[in-house]
């Protein structure tokens, strides 16, 4: 994830399965299962781009083959000074709705690097079927980098927006990251992370969410890049 400050990495990221808003795990959202349990499909082919001035583009598909439900998506980045700035779009379709037909993700992101920080904006929004209806995920991301002293400061928020609010769902999920990584060479660094998450636990008919969950996690670490 590029715009995660931690790389999708360690206790603090925000990972795919929450800033995806759901698409990679539906069933816990009110959705149906879309059959993806992770950032890569099987049997994909794809074509990316040479670099135009900065803007590069790529097609996938993930060949279903009548198993799980067929995945096409496309993206659409510019890199250039200071800016970063990317769109990209996700379908599953041509099997039935068990699989996730139907299901779609639409995620767009910016990122200005003014030297003393770098600030990264983030929104990704999930349509998930739900039997004959359609439960809508929202998910929006702030975060930053910024150099303090020989090291790094990461620091971001996330807040994803669940559609479904039902006894048997989990509610909103919002979770803030702070780390800081110390380098020893271009590929060592030691980092101190820390993340807190809290979630909606089941709630009523009537959508309101009485008790939460919070979690607190922290990570002391030296990391060697191969």
């Amino acid at each position: 994830m590029k715009s995660d400050p931690f790389g999708n990495d360690g206790v603090a990221q925000f990972g795919a399965s929450l800033s995806w808003a759901g698409f990679l795990t539906p069933t816990n959202l009110g959705g149906v299962s879309s059959g993806l349990t992770g950032v890569r499909t099987s049997n994909t082919v794809g074509y990316k781009s040479p670099n135009w001035g900065g803007v590069t583009f790529q097609l996938a598909t993930g060949l279903g083959e009548n198993v799980v439900a067929r995945d096409d998506g496309f993206n659409v980045e510019y890199g250039g000074g200071p800016i970063y700035a990317a769109v990209g779009y996700e379908h599953l379709h041509g099997l039935n709705a068990a699989a996730g037909e139907g299901n779609s993700l639409f995620n767009a992101a910016f990122h200005y690097d003014f030297g003393v920080v770098k600030p990264m904006l983030y929104y990704a929004r999930a349509k998930l079927n739900s039997g004959a209806t359609q439960v809508t995920n929202k998910y929006w991301q702030l975060g930053a980098l910024a150099p303090i002293g020989p090291g790094t400061l990461k620091a971001g928020y996330g807040r994803e927006q669940r559609g479904s609010a039902t006894a048997a769902t989990l509610g909103n999920i919002s979770k803030f990251g702070l780390g800081y990584d110390y380098p020893f060479s271009k590929r060592t660094n030691v980092y101190l992370d820390v993340g807190y998450g809290r979630q909606g636990d089941s709630v009523s008919a009537g959508g309101v969410h009485t008790t939460f969950t919070n979690n607190t996690t922290w990570a002391l670490g030296l990391k060697h890049t191969f």
